[in-house]
């Protein structure tokens, strides 16, 4: 767009207010832009965005929230590009910007053409449809997109296929929603109503078509084209439309002074269409004269404008363009005729009853002002009688139009088609004619014509409507309106006395919320409405109301005795009676309303001392509301002086911590606390000790800080009682000695005893404890002893008087001395060194070496000091020699004292003798290599666990005989009644470990191992339980056996025939069904008991019952531990790889083989 936005009206450079006044700015620009906004930065701040207005919709947004110095200011803009700030504050001073918007439109103008195709035919295949499109689309080119309803035709693969290949979209149209494709619809329902048309002219269906189809490209849309010229850029010609004919010549001598010359005379159109407006004369052009008639019909008054090109006309009928010509009589329209001498006789077309023109008004002045005189006139033409002309109006609000009498009509009603006149004078133009309309009526027995309405546009000066005073609560918030009428339309603002703008410039209306902030804002308010012609404005008073504000004496000193006075002052609107004041002493709840505004006590003493209250009250009448009473009050502080009672004392710890800050609080009593506030002076009882002031500081507190301190207080009116604190100071526990650093050492030689002291003092006593390599050492090790000197502790640490032996090896290590207490912990370390002679810990001196091996031994070696080892070999025949060159010597980190000494790769067999030797003594030891043999026995074996049908066991190996060795153990039992020895062998679970199990509850078992002493193991008991009932049943055939718990226990069933002396097997282990067990074919004549037995353990069972008769039967279900006597001897037997001590196993280890 070439359109170009500017400025008219530019801000100021700078503008200075007062605060709490209202900013108004006002910027113009032409054109009218599409955006106005203002924007606003503080000093040194970017800029912005305040407030934005659209002046195209006459609305302004609200301020933007970023702006947050605007957050509790009233801000309003107006689209006319005026900004009003109320109450301007610090925050909003700085920089403001103005600034206009136009936007860029790019308008792009297409053209829909709507061209019918018309397909008759009584096929609709789709071979039939491609064709006819085919032909179609090569006539007019190929569409972007075909829509069609979905018939069968238009969905089929070949239409689809037919659309794919001239790349042509097909949208189907949604069912039962045939307004979708509305185009079609609309010109099928054309369609309907001109075949009903050429059906009743009796022609036929494909010749009315065609028509209608040459119609409807003919006909010209609103714009005034045809499809045909949008499509082809042209107009094409039918049969329908006459050729451009030549001026007919009148019909009639009656016509001959018309200008047949001039085709528009006639009436003689062109194929050109004409635009004719209400009140025109036309005639209408008939499509089919006989020869020798003309072709137009007598003129008709146009009475209504229907569109671009249509017309209804005086005799109902509506018309297009294309059939009217314009009609213009002549100038002179009667024709005089001799008939005879005396008489003139009138033309018959002069005696034809004519409308007239439409009347049309003018103004001496389109823009009158309110007091002026307005002078209107109507004139028309054409009329055959002439018209009479008569006025109407209707005021701005009225409801009707009212007839007016006008100044004067000019016309010569004589002549037919005469031009007539009339004038109104409208005197002394007021406000209400503003937007009045006036009409002017031509009426005669053809036409009752109306002009079109003329509005009038009175120009006045704004008038501003009155408002009422308003009586306003302080910090209270009023909402003011001022509006104002006035034509050009006036913009209204509020101002207060000074003349400050208070709300934004608007047109016509304007609100403003005022807050009553303070009463200075009372006094006279403006609405002042202002346009071009001037301004107007209409006052009203704003009265503040605000309770009470009171005033008096903040304190009042007073001696106890004395008389005190107190007097206060209020300051309200409407002013607060003095009979309103109430005093009251707000800690005793006592008041006084009939002192007015002085408060006067003749003897103060304690009670009177507080806050005295003093209120006055008022009654606001807001305009808003009811009236409303209102309070305010002032306190006053009476101080009475005495002297101070007993203080409290306080610290935040009384026992403290040696090097500990502290402060001693002495607070005045709560309930005579003394008047003025007392002084405090701190002593301490026994020393020179004095300070001054309510706290004691005592920094770094040490022993001597211990005590107790006393605080006296005074005032003016005399000494108080003294009080007391005690403070007990603690100390952690500290070495008063240096700790020996220094190694201790004792020789074993020596046989002394050896000793290690510390010595610590602490508050309270501090405990001792001592460590060994981190070990603690038990308490009974050591003695403490406590010296004279208060609190010193003299620990000492020994050996236990009852040990009387030297310094041992293991006495070597890093001691720990540790003292402590509740207030902390000290420790002191001592190493101690003990010197002995070398000690050779025991170790494996049997080796196997295979032939052509060789092996590795290790020496370990205790010594203090460091020892010097040697080896020597001595061989099978005797000869000895050292063998030190390949010995590898270390020390052991972990213990200081420990060395190894390691023989590696040794080929030869013989004794291998490892000497340590220090300046204490010296100790050897002999290792033998030998070749492989056989295994010596184990050692050490003994039982870890066992059960009631298991026993453990578990041994140390020996020396292997240079080969893996597999250990075995041999099971052997005795039977008691035919003494025959069942053995079992197994092999043992590991090389150091073996369980043994299937043994029987509460029997001693021996267990051996190859040259070892016996072992003796009883297994532990095992508890089955007793049947709960054992009986026969009434035939004495059956035995009846309930038992409770019958989950894994079966029953043993025995009988005897000899009361019991032996015993035969009935039932070995009768499974459990049931609670309650029922066993067939007893004999009464037997004995019969009944043991309890396990299922997993059929042979565990119950058996020692007391002996019954026949008809008793023994139940047996006690502790199993003394009832089986049998003994079972358990041989284990180790082995090597191949046996040769029992004859046995080395069949065993064969068979294994």
């Amino acid at each position: 767009s070439s359109t170009e936005l500017k400025v008219t009206q530019q801000l100021p450079p700078s503008i200075t207010v007062r605060e709490l006044s209202s900013l108004n700015l006002n910027c113009g620009l032409e054109p009218p832009p599409d955006y106005i906004i203002w924007s606003f930065a503080q000093a040194g701040q970017p800029l912005g965005n305040l407030i934005r207005c659209q002046p195209a919709k006459g609305t302004c947004g609200n301020v933007d929230e970023t702006q947050t110095a605007f957050a509790n200011v009233s801000v309003s803009a107006t689209p006319n590009g005026s900004l009003l700030v109320h109450r301007v504050g610090q925050g909003q001073s700085g920089r403001y910007q103005c600034q206009g918007l136009l936007r860029l439109q790019s308008v792009r103008t297409e053209t829909l053409v709507n061209v019918h195709e018309i397909l008759l035919t009584g096929d609709i295949r789709s071979a039939k449809i491609i064709k006819w499109l085919t032909e179609t689309f090569d006539r007019f080119g190929n569409p972007d997109v075909l829509v069609s309803d979905n018939g069968s035709s238009f969905v089929s693969t070949e239409m689809k296929n037919f659309l794919a290949s001239r790349d042509i979209r097909h949208d189907c149209v949604p069912l039962y929603e045939p307004r979708r494709n509305g185009k079609v619809e609309v010109f099928n329902r054309t369609l309907k109503h001109a075949a009903q048309t050429f059906e009743a002219d009796k022609r036929s269906f494909e010749e009315g078509m065609q028509q209608v189809i040459c119609s409807y490209r003919t006909t010209p849309n609103e714009d005034g084209d045809s499809p045909a010229r949008l499509l082809l850029g042209r107009d094409i010609r039918t049969k329908f439309q006459p050729r451009k004919l030549e001026i007919e010549k009148p019909i009639a001598e009656e016509l001959k002074s018309c200008d047949s010359s001039d085709p528009k005379a006639t009436g003689a159109g062109t194929s050109t269409r004409q635009h004719f407006k209400l009140g025109d004369m036309v005639r209408i052009r008939l499509p089919h004269v006989p020869k020798g008639k003309s072709p137009f019909t007598s003129p008709f008054l146009i009475q209504e404008v229907l569109g671009r090109f249509t017309y209804r006309l005086d005799n109902g009928k509506v018309w297009t363009a294309r059939n009217l010509v314009p009609f213009r009589p002549a100038q002179a329209s009667t024709v005089d005729i001799d008939l005879e001498p005396t008489t003139r006789v009138q033309h018959p077309q002069a005696r034809r009853s004519v409308a007239p023109t439409l009347p049309s008004v003018t103004a001496n002045s389109s823009q009158p002002v309110a007091g002026s005189n307005l002078r209107l006139l109507c004139s028309t033409s054409g009329g055959n009688p002439a018209p009479s002309l008569t006025w109407q109006i209707r005021t701005n609000g009225g409801s009707g139009f009212e007839s007016v009498e006008a100044d004067s009509t000019k016309g010569a009603p004589v002549t037919p088609f005469g031009q007539v006149t009339s004038q109104l004078t409208l005197t002394q133009l007021r406000a209400e004619y503003n937007r009045a309309v006036v009409r002017c009526l031509a009426t005669n027995p053809v036409a009752n014509l109306s002009s079109p309405d003329y509005v009038l546009n009175v120009l006045y000066l704004p008038v501003v409507t009155a408002v009422p005073s308003l009586a306003i609560e302080l910090g209270a918030e009023v909402a003011i309106e001022c509006s104002a009428t006035g034509n050009p339309e006036p913009t209204v603002r509020l101002e207060n006395s000074a003349g400050e703008i208070l709300s934004a410039v608007s047109p016509l209306r304007v609100r403003y919320r005022l807050t009553a902030h303070q009463p200075s804002q009372s006094g006279t308010y403006r609405c002042v409405g202002d346009n071009r012609l001037g301004a107007s404005n209409a006052s009203f008073a704003i009265d503040i109301q605000y309770g009470p504000k009171v005033s008096g004496p903040g304190t009042v000193t007073a001696r106890s005795g004395d008389q005190l006075t107190i007097q206060c002052s209020a300051d309200a609107n409407p002013a607060a009676p003095s009979n309103s004041v109430v005093w009251t002493h707000l800690s005793s709840g006592r008041s006084k309303s009939d002192v007015g505004a002085t408060l006067v006590i003749r003897k103060v003493d304690r009670s009177d001392a507080g806050v005295w209250r003093c209120r006055f009250a008022n009654t606001l009448t807001p305009s808003s509301g009811p009236p409303v009473q209102r309070d305010g009050a002032a306190d006053t502080t009476v101080i009475v002086e005495y002297p101070p009672g007993l203080p409290a004392t306080s610290a935040a710890e009384r026992q403290l911590i040696r090097g500990q800050n502290v402060t001693v609080v002495c607070v005045a009593n709560a309930e005579s606390p003394g008047v003025p506030s007392p002084r405090f002076r701190w002593t301490k009882s026994g020393s020179l000790f004095e300070s001054a002031g309510p706290t004691l500081a005592l920094a770094n507190v040490s022993l001597s800080d211990s005590g107790v301190y006393f605080c006296t207080p005074s005032n003016a009116a005399g000494h108080g009682p003294t009080t007391s604190i005690s403070l007990d100071v603690e100390q952690a526990p500290e070495w008063l000695e240096p700790q020996p650093r220094e190694t201790k050492s004792a020789s074993v030689s020596d046989s002394k005893d050896f000793r290690l002291v510390c010595t610590a003092r602490a508050k309270p006593e501090a405990s001792f404890a001592w460590y060994k390599d981190g070990k603690l050492i038990p308490a009974e090790w050591f003695s403490v002893e406590t010296s004279s000197i208060p609190h010193r502790k003299l620990p000492e640490f020994s050996r236990h008087p009852t040990n009387q032996r030297s310094a041992q090896a293991e006495d070597n290590g890093r001691y720990l001395c540790e003292a402590s207490n509740r207030r902390g912990k000290i420790s002191a370390r001592i190493p101690l060194v003990v010197e002995f002679k070398p000690q050779i810990a025991p170790v494996e001196t049997k080796i196997a070496k295979p032939e052509g091996t060789s092996v590795d031994f290790t020496c370990p070696v205790l010594a203090q000091p460091r020892p010097t080892i040697t080896w020597q070999l001595v061989l099978p025949t005797g000869e000895t020699k050292r063998v030190d060159t390949s010995a590898r010597f270390e020390s052991d980190s972990a213990i200081p004292y420990r060395y190894l000494s390691h023989l590696e790769r040794v080929p030869d067999l013989g004794i291998y003798t490892c000497l340590a030797t220090n300046r204490l003594g010296s100790a050897q030891i002999n290792f033998r290599v030998l070749a492989p043999t056989v295994p010596d026995p184990p050692t050490e074996l003994r039982v870890t666990s066992s059960g009631w049908d298991f026993v453990t066991l578990s041994w140390s190996t020996a020396f292997s005989g240079g080969s893996p060795v597999q250990y075995w153990s041999r099971v052997l039992t005795k039977d008691r009644a035919t003494g025959q020895v069942r053995t079992s062998t197994r092999r043992c679970d590991t090389s150091t470990l073996t369980n043994i199990t299937g043994l029987l509850p509460g029997t001693n078992y021996t267990i051996q191992s190859n040259y070892s002493t016996a072992i003796s193991q009883v297994t532990a008991s095992l508890s089955l339980p007793k049947p709960a009932n054992v009986e026969l049943t009434e035939d004495g055939t059956k035995l009846s056996i309930t038992l409770q718990q019958t989950a894994d226990y079966c029953l043993r069933i025995e009988s005897s025939d000899d009361s019991g002396t032996s015993w035969s097997l009935y039932q070995y282990c009768l499974a459990i069904e049931d609670s309650t067990s029922i066993i067939s074919g007893i004999n009464k004549n037997l004995l019969y008991r009944v043991s309890v037995c396990l299922t997993a353990r059929e042979e565990v069972c119950v058996t020692n019952l007391p002996q019954v008769q026949t008809s008793t039967i023994i139940a047996v279900g006690a502790s199993c531990s003394v009832v089986i006597i049998v003994l079972v001897s358990v041989l284990t037997y180790f082995c090597c790889k191949r046996p040769k001590t029992y004859k046995e196993m080395d069949q065993l280890a064969t068979t294994s083989q």
